[in-house]
């Protein structure tokens, strides 16, 4: 009796284990169609502790970590497709949404299209962002492909943190940077954010110092401006409904306790996103709420500050975000943060012009890449040469949340040359080379060979590259090269000798790499999502009483899940189908079937799920699944309840590719 009872306990431990694995790997699908990566990460960690040979998971799980953790190799995500690219119709959606975050736009491309072609079932809602993500990849390379005339340098850790840094400032020319940063706090747009303050000697930054005395902000209020030549530090507060503050520097005495900025503006609203020109007599800020500010302006006239009123001209733009405006410093240029129409992605830098014979500033241009990115640029500010400043941005490759970078601008110079097999002497044709500068290795200059191998691009002169060449996608040189000539002269030689492979791999056809996979049904859990909607769910385990449509009591549990999902999508809407086998007569399967769907809507609405989300049909013993000719594997398959969700136009694309700063 012992033996039998432990053999029964060993048994009742394998199910409930193999549960477990189940339930664990069923928990990571959920999460990671609910896009939420980082519970994709954490939920894989725990399942490898309990279960170190467990595979299932290692696809979603991989994928999640290279949206999380943009840049890098990538090479465990390429290899499954050879494996799950086969069976997953979603595999090109996802390597166009990865690509996509590393400002690999053309394979992006690539594989948006791929997914759009594929013969495949697509819900209306994930067919409509594929297609927005293609158009916006689309348009963004244009911008990637033809930089403009600035360099970047993401400025060191020290300064960077992996935290918020945010809000550069900056006097001396550009050799000491004053910034708002949450890293002693750590925790994020909630946390309080200092003021710090770093020097530069020798090519060398100091390490960041808080100015304690200035006191902390929270995010909204993150923003500080200089005026170099009376080395003050201004910035907001809430007090008087809005006002600023300005500290003063002196050398060895450091900065001076803060005091209000000019009384008279108590009774005048000031933004927190605020620029002060260097006359002290002109403000602009924004004003608004939520995703939606404009630009404003007061100036000091008569010694009295006019009423804040509409910056005029063609900056503020209905349905978009004005924000961080910044003039230069003679006064002929407007630059500001906004997520409007044009955008390269996210909230992007533009400037306008100030039109003097019209008195308003002139249409906004998008100031381009390496600029503005994919991601999200603000606090644009330059210093008094116009050629040369900072800005902030969440940018790839920054450490953590927004990063400091410097830019200034850069002659260009024409760069030619050949590029030969060192085996044959021979040209290699149509091969694409790209000169990135090593300040800035995003960035990229790209020219392709002709049929002679002849190439000519145009570089940055006097800079260091990184230079790659790659011949049928394949790359076959990896090198280093200084442009270094006087700038009189027309132009510099750059040939290469390389070693081609014996055979270059060429790209795959995406748009075929799809083999098929399983059945196109889904849990009632992930229905909702916007990969299955307008898919079916069959549910077994709603039981009625025999040739009855009274549903018993051990169904609640499922229809409490359905409810649950119901009320997780407020936006879905459900097709309730009733199924029956073929025992009995048509009409009364029919009548059957219907009853029993309205028996589950009525459950429906009886646990507060509107009637117009619920659509309950009867199809009888019309959809059978198998053969109505055996019980087991026949007719109990075809007894049954399918929730099919409709489809829903009204859901926006879920984009998760920048973020928005208020």
């Amino acid at each position: 009796m012992k033996r039998m009872i432990l053999f029964v306990l060993f048994l009742y431990g394998t199910t409930l284990t193999a549960q477990t694995r189940k339930d664990q790997l069923r928990q990571i699908d959920l999460h990671f169609y609910e896009e939420d990566f980082q519970g994709v990460l954490e939920l894989s960690e725990n399942l490898e502790r309990q279960f170190p040979e467990e595979n299932g998971h290692l696809y979603h799980k991989t994928i999640a970590y290279h949206l999380l953790n943009r840049g890098g190799d990538i090479s465990d995500l390429l290899e499954f497709e050879n494996t799950e690219a086969k069976v997953d119709k979603f595999y090109n959606y996802w390597m166009g949404r990865v690509h996509m975050s590393r400002y690999e736009l053309d394979l992006a491309i690539d594989h948006f299209r791929a997914f759009l072609d594929m013969g495949v079932y697509k819900s209306d809602i994930i067919r409509n962002e594929t297609v927005y993500l293609l158009d916006w990849a689309e348009s963004a390379i244009k911008y990637y492909n033809d930089p403009n005339d600035y360099e970047l340098e993401h400025l060191p850790e020290g300064i960077n943190s992996s935290y918020e840094d945010l809000s550069p400032a900056f006097f001396d020319g550009h050799q000491e940077i004053v910034f708002v940063s949450d890293r002693k706090s750590g925790s994020g747009r909630s946390g309080k954010f200092q003021v710090y303050h770093a020097s530069k000697a020798n090519g060398q930054w100091s390490e960041a110092l808080p100015l304690t005395d200035i006191g902390d902000f929270d995010y909204a209020n993150a923003k500080i401006e200089i005026i170099e030549h009376d080395r003050g530090l201004y910035f907001y507060k809430n007090d008087y409904d809005g006002s600023l503050y300005i500290s003063s520097y002196s050398e060895g005495d450091g900065w001076t306790e803060a005091v209000e900025f000019d009384e008279k503006l108590r009774d005048r609203p000031v933004g927190s996103h605020f620029f002060i020109n260097d006359q002290k007599d002109m403000i602009l800020f924004a004003q608004g709420s939520g995703d939606r500010h404009d630009i404003y302006q007061m100036d000091l006239k008569g010694g009295e500050w006019t009423q804040p009123y509409p910056i005029l001209g063609l900056v503020n733009n209905e349905g978009s975000d004005e924000e961080n405006p910044f003039v230069s410093h003679d006064g002929s240029t407007l630059y500001f943060s906004s997520n409007r129409d044009g955008t390269i992605g996210g909230y992007d830098i533009f400037k306008s012009e100030w039109i003097e014979d019209k008195g308003e500033w002139g249409r906004p241009v998008n100031m381009g890449f390496p600029i503005n990115t994919l991601d999200d640029e603000v606090n644009f500010e330059l210093t008094p040469s116009d050629q040369s400043g900072y800005l902030a941005s969440n940018r790839l490759h920054s450490n953590g949340g927004y990063d400091i970078y410097y830019f200034h601008k850069e002659a260009k110079i024409e760069v030619k040359g050949q590029i030969v097999d060192n085996k044959t002497d021979l040209p290699v044709p149509y091969a694409q080379v790209k000169f990135h500068p090593q300040t800035y290795e995003d960035e990229s200059f790209v020219a392709y060979t002709d049929q002679d191998g002849y190439y000519t691009a145009m570089v940055f002169n006097r800079d260091k590259f990184h230079v790659e060449v790659f011949s049928n996608d394949t790359k076959v040189y990896d090198g280093r090269y200084t442009s270094y000539v006087p700038t009189d002269a027309a132009y510099l030689t750059y040939d290469l000798s390389i070693a081609l492979p014996e055979k270059t791999v060429e790209r795959s056809n995406y748009s075929t790499i799809y083999q098929g996979g399983k059945q196109d049904n889904t849990s009632i859990e992930m229905i909702g999502n916007k990969f299955r909607s307008g898919q079916k769910a069959i549910v077994n385990n709603i039981y009625f009483e025999f040739r009855s449509f009274h549903l018993v009591a051990n169904t609640a549990p499922v229809l409490e899940q359905l409810v649950a999902t119901m009320n997780k999508y407020p936006m879905l809407s459900i097709e309730v189908a009733g199924h029956t086998d073929n025992i009995g007569s048509e009409a009364t399967n029919q009548i059957l079937s219907q009853n029993r769907a309205e028996a589950v809507k009525e459950y429906l609405l009886k646990n507060g799920i509107a009637s117009e989300r619920i659509t309950a049909i009867g199809y009888g013993d019309t959809k059978p699944l198998a053969s109505n000719d055996d019980e087991l594997e026949g007719r109990e398959l075809n007894r049954r309840i399918e929730i099919i969700a409709i489809e829903e136009n009204k859901m926006q694309p879920g984009v998760v590719v920048s973020s928005k700063q208020q």
